[in-house]
């Protein structure tokens, strides 16, 4: 890959259900802001309501200091308590975050914060192949000539014709509807905003950021080679 950037790292943790029941809302929301600097943390009125949203925080991480852009609380009924986080470094960044914030709210608060579902992560990066992936795709060239076509006999003559764009692939969520955490699908799409030629790509996927760029160097490897 020619550049690659991280525009979202997210990880998130599932602890017991009703973690924090035991506790003021607006006591450890405080708590929270102090410690890491939140600009804005949920108010009592916001604690009463399903999600604890904390933004634009600090968490020292070494000599870094890391930019926490989202923390957010959430009770998954009676199954879970999650927690996720989200930075643009990475989401070591973002997974450090909440074991200092969970190791910390143990001791501060007498919690149990015994993790009760997998891990899960969220990943979005803006990356640039050396080459353009639709190459690989060239059956669906007359695809695009085809609706090209209809659309030029609508009347609009000068349509370009239309290029493959991107990908997407998901497990059968019908069929395995009760699994927890749900993974997002992994998705591939030209970034918006840029021409074709550029190559510029966006991608998400439900993967730890260093797993993410490795999948995406393994799909120029395979299909743009």
């Amino acid at each position: 890959m020619e550049s690659f950037s991280v525009l979202r790292a997210a990880a998130f943790r599932a602890l017991k259900p009703h973690l924090f029941e035991k506790i003021f809302p607006l006591e450890l929301a405080v708590a929270v802001k102090d410690r890491y600097g939140f600009i804005k943390s949920p108010d009592s009125a916001q604690l009463n309501q399903a999600a604890s949203d904390f933004q634009i925080g600090k968490f020292r991480r070494g000599d870094a200091l890391i930019t926490i852009e989202q923390f957010v609380a959430l009770p998954v009924g009676n199954k879970a308590t999650s927690l996720g986080a989200a930075t643009r470094a990475s989401s070591d960044e973002s997974e450090a975050f909440l074991e200092d914030l969970i190791a910390w709210a143990a001791k501060e608060f007498t919690l149990d914060t015994k993790e009760v579902l997998p891990r899960a992560y969220f990943s979005q990066v803006e990356f640039v192949f050396a080459k353009s992936l639709g190459r690989h795709f060239a059956d669906l060239q007359e695809i695009g000539k085809a609706i090209t076509n209809f659309i030029q006999g609508y009347g609009l003559e000068k349509c370009p014709v239309f290029e493959f764009g991107g990908f997407t692939m998901n497990y059968d969520v019908v069929k395995y509807e009760d699994l927890k955490p749900t993974p997002q699908p992994f998705a591939i799409e030209r970034r918006i905003g840029s021409t074709h030629d550029e190559n510029k790509y966006f991608s998400q996927a439900p993967l730890r950021t260093q797993d993410h760029r490795a999948i995406l160097e393994r799909i120029e490897r395979l299909l743009l080679d």
